[in-house]
């Protein structure tokens, strides 16, 4: 990758010297290049570039991926008749792979979404006939930047080897074997540039031995050529001063050798198939490929450099920090040391390479000294290498994809009278027919059949007409209650088992595919064992729910189960998604497959299953898992309302004795919304019978306190909100940092307003993303409220909130151009926090983040005379099954700690008895409450103060 400019400036311009101690003639001979690599049963050159990330670290896993920019790198590839990009994926190990919570260095899974994220990337790689190099880390992982414990995760899975283990069994292997097959993957490629956090080459704050990288490739290359013996893999290293030992110096060899490697591993199968390299002018003539034929590095395997510059002299505003004009002018002479940016793919052809990337996909530097942006021309160059490439010596780079048809399909494949369905297809290399009319060779078309209807699609190659293949496939026309109204709904789950490859994540109960299936969590009630394995403290008490999209008439609840089932279980229906009642029980399951039928039916647009207890199987103890939920019965005459609280927005927090404008939003599909009735800790606030919803609360005490609003129809069906928890606190309870003293980059701009604290906040506005970044100093390790103080000018939107590399994606609601507070409980280690708003969606302005005192240096935590009454967040939160309730007392007496449910009704005492004034801790058992939002409510000494927990079991 790119170097800094630091390092850029302190390498040696080796410049007219060495250019003088290389022939710079042409390569030694044109002869037809022995180096490819195999791709698609083709041995290929691989021409292309590196799309590298379209989001930082972040393309795979948590938060969305960004499958347009990718489509727009691929097509660029495609089109200039390339046929390969190299990708990042974990990189830093921020976002991905999963960490166990308790142990530093456990890798307990790939993370959330990672192994779906990328086959979808890979997917649309294939759309336009491109592989991809899939390179799993980064010298990244020990730059400055990560927070400590990253750092800690990092280095142990570097340097200790059952810690890599870990990786290899939890992350790696799963991710191989689920994508091994795919045609668009050309290899795994281990690291990018490792020896950048050695203490033999590094440039990284913190580093390791060349052994720990080697160890590392040999033991991580061998786990993916035994889960895929196909599989393809290689190393990408920073120069030949790693890569060969035909470079006089110290430490210079080829570290990436098979013997060198088993010998640092042990393992026989962790040998590279070929090698990578990358290439940039520091490194003059004596390391060039450009000046170089491949045979003398001595190497045995093919090479394929993967990154360099395609420089001329227009590209002088990257060198205005060297040091003299004649350095700068050296710098960026034309191209690489006399060879024209315009041959550069040509020359490592012709010299014997197995391929040319160049970095990288979209035309910016953006570490100019005064922190704009220098524009480059090196993606066009590369555009214009691998068309002349192409068009040159097009056997050695085209993908020959082949005639096939790939997919033929109808989604939903059951109707009802009145219904649509999806056919959608994709072939390559061929015409193609639907019922005998022609049709793109790849598309979709929606269908509306009457009565059950057989679909045929014809493929013929283009190239032999004599060649075809057809596939067909039908769409039933069913009786209404033979319809399943769960298939595709919008599926929660209490929590889903992640440990052991792909996540089981609850919409893979109701996909309609009988071969994939809903975990959730488990243990096996020891407290013992690894955290990537036991992941539940209550593992009996586990639900799914599916939203049905609109209220049916429920007869028939059909549950396909794997083998571990459950032994007692109910049936629980809802309007609303937030008031369930138990409509049918069974203390006796048998799993396999279990239909309970509610005569009469009932009325429902959410279905849920609870588990009650677990079924043992063969002495082991597992979650429960089901292959499918469905759901039957016919629409309901009437439809429920829909309600949402609209203000004063979600996490909200408002000033003391502040006039708060309460507002919810409120329709009926098939009549009208007879009222809205507001509660405040589920006591009635006020009631709204006519649109605009509205309440105002008034007076509003010092605490937690929650919100729910319920919507009643002229049919009398009543829904509510979720609980939307409000906070009240005083300015001086959060220290402010400035939105507009942030570190700012991207699409962030300062902008003056007068009722912005400070006069002004941060608009976050264009396409192309903006961050702020505050250094916020942190007295003790602990959970605290941040909160954030923002406008809307246009709607609600969602941004990623990064603590110390931790995301969370918050919401953002409420009235247009009103300030507003949103806060949420982070985890903040003591010394310097680095705490990011990122976009997600952007258009929205920020006006200051705000801290917890109690996080920040020279804050008191204990109470004393005058201190008040404090409860901390409770810990967990979410909580399982229990939780730890902390607070101070300013005066010796009597306390009580309440719970309270949605309704305002007291579900728990936690505590009553006397204490003495000063911080205190109690336990709060959950074991016995529901899922959902409590409020938890201390009173002493006259004052109450509040606090929501979650129960997600």
């Amino acid at each position: 990758m790119t170097r800094l400019l630091a390092l850029l400036r302190s390498a040696t311009l080796f410049g007219a010297a060495l250019a003088a101690s290389v022939a710079l003639g042409p390569p030694a001979s044109a002869q037809e290049p022995a180096g490819r690599v195999p791709f698609n049963d083709q041995e290929l050159f691989l021409s292309g570039g590196n799309v590298a990330w379209v989001n930082f670290a972040r393309d795979i896993g948590p938060g969305q991926t960004n499958l347009d920019a990718f489509a727009e790198a691929f097509a660029s590839v495609q089109a200039n008749g390339g046929n390969t990009l190299r990708l990042w994926l974990h990189t830093t190990g921020e976002a991905t792979p999963a960490w166990s919570a308790t142990e530093t260095g456990v890798v307990t899974g790939p993370g959330a979404g990672a192994i779906e994220d990328l086959e979808a990337i890979l997917d649309l790689a294939w759309e336009h006939e491109v592989g991809l190099m899939l390179c799993l880390w980064s010298f990244d992982m020990l730059q400055s930047g990560r927070s400590a414990q990253q750092f800690a995760h990092n280095r142990a899975i570097l340097e200790d080897p059952a810690k890599t283990q870990t990786y290899i069994d939890h992350a790696l292997v799963p991710m191989v074997e689920a994508l091994a097959d795919h045609p668009a993957a050309i290899a795994w490629e281990i690291f990018n540039e490792p020896e950048g956090m050695t203490t033999q080459f590094g440039w990284t704050p913190q580093r390791v031995g060349m052994a720990d990288v080697q160890r590392f490739v040999n033991l991580t290359t061998g786990a993916i050529h035994r889960a895929a013996p196909d599989a393809v893999v290689t190393n990408g290293s920073w120069s030949f001063y790693a890569s060969s030992d035909n470079v006089p110096g110290q430490n210079r060899m080829n570290y990436y050798r098979d013997d060198r490697l088993v010998a640092a591993g042990g393992d026989p199968d962790g040998t590279l198939d070929y090698y990578t390299v990358h290439y940039y002018e520091w490194g003059g003539t004596q390391i060039s490929p450009f000046h170089h034929d491949v045979d003398h590095w001595g190497l045995d395997k093919p090479v394929a450099i993967a990154e360099f510059y395609l420089y001329d002299d227009r590209d002088l505003d990257h060198y205005q920090g060297y040091p003299t004009p004649e350095a700068q002018r050296v710098a960026a002479r034309d191209a690489v040391y006399g060879v024209p940016w315009t041959d550069l793919y040509e020359t490592l052809y012709d010299r014997g390479y197995a391929g040319a990337l160049g970095w990288q996909w979209w035309d910016y530097w953006t570490d100019r000294d005064d922190g704009g942006q220098g524009q480059l021309n090196n993606w066009p160059r590369s555009e214009a290498n691998m068309a002349s490439l192409a068009a040159a010596h097009p056997e050695a780079v085209a993908v020959d994809a082949g005639f096939r048809l790939a997919a033929f399909t109808a989604s939903p494949e059951g109707i009802e009278a009145g219904g649509e369905s999806v056919l959608a297809w994709a072939t390559r290399g061929a015409s193609v027919t639907l019922d005998g009319a022609p049709v793109d060779p790849s598309g979709s078309v929606t269908v509306a059949p009457t009565e059950t209807t057989t679909y045929t699609l014809v493929a013929t190659d283009l190239d032999d007409a004599s060649v075809s293949e057809t596939a067909t496939v039908t769409v039933r026309v069913l009786d209404p209650d033979q319809v399943n109204r769960a298939l595709d709904g919008t599926t929660t789950g209490s929590t889903w088992e992640t440990c052991c490859g792909a996540p089981l994540v609850p919409g893979l109960a109701t996909d309609g595919d009988p071969a994939t299936r809903w975990s959730s969590a488990w243990n096996d009630g020891s407290g013992g064992g690894t955290p990537d394995v036991y992941l539940d403290d209550d593992p009996d008490d586990e639900w799914l729910a599916v939203d049905l999209g609109a209220a049916y008439d429920v007869a028939r609840v059909v549950l396909e189960w794997e083998a571990a089932y459950a032994a007692a279980y109910t049936i629980e229906t809802s309007y609303d998604g937030v008031l369930w009642t138990t409509v049918a029980t069974e203390p006796d399951g048998g799993g396999e497959r279990e239909e309970t039928v509610l005569f009469p039916p009932v009325p429902a647009r959410h279905v849920r299953m609870h588990g009650a207890e677990r079924a043992t199987i063969g002495g082991q103890q597992y979650g429960y898992s089901l292959y499918e939920m469905e759901v039957y019965g016919l629409a309901s005459a009437e439809q429920p309302p829909e309600v949402e609280l609209t203000s004063p927005g979600v996490m909200a927090v408002v000033a003391p004795g502040a006039a708060v404008a309460v507002a919810a939003a409120a329709s009926d599909p098939d009549g009208t919304v007879q009222r809205v009735a507001f509660f405040l800790d589920g006591e009635p606030l006020a009631t709204d019978d006519a649109a605009p919803f509205t309440a105002t609360w008034t007076a509003a005490a010092e605490g937690e306190h929650v919100l729910t609003a319920v919507a009643t129809d002229d049919s009398g069906i009543a829904v509510s909100t979720p609980p939307s928890p409000v906070l009240v606190a005083p300015g001086g309870a959060f220290r402010r940092f400035e939105a507009e003293a942030a570190a700012l980059a991207g699409d962030a701009t300062v902008t003056a307003a007068a009722g912005a604290s400070g006069g002004s906040y941060v608009s976050l506005d264009g396409e192309s993303g903006g961050t702020l970044v505050w250094e916020v100093p942190v007295r003790a390790s602990g959970t605290y409220t941040v909160t954030v103080g923002y406008t809307l000018p246009f709607g609600e939107k969602t941004q990623y909130l990064v603590v110390d590399g931790d995301t969370t994606a918050l919401r953002f609601t409420g009235p247009l151009g009103t300030w507003l507070q949103r806060r949420a409980e982070v985890e903040l280690t003591a010394g310097v926090a680095e705490i990011r708003l990122e976009r997600y969606w952007g258009y929205m302005g920020v006006d200051y983040l705000g801290v917890e005192e109690a996080a920040l240096p020279g804050v008191a935590t204990e109470a004393g005379p005058g201190a008040g009454l404090r409860l901390d967040p409770p810990r967990p939160n979410p909580a399982a099954r229990a939780a730890t309730l902390a607070f101070s007392l300013a005066e010796a007496g009597p306390v009580r700690l309440d719970v309270f449910d949605v309704t305002g009704r007291c579900v728990a005492v936690a505590l009553d008895e006397a204490l003495p004034a000063g911080p205190h801790e109690a336990a709060l058992d959950t074991s016995r409450l529901s899922s959902g939002v409590y409020l938890v409510r201390l009173a002493a000494g006259g004052e109450t103060v509040a606090r929501p927990v979650a129960v997600a079991r």
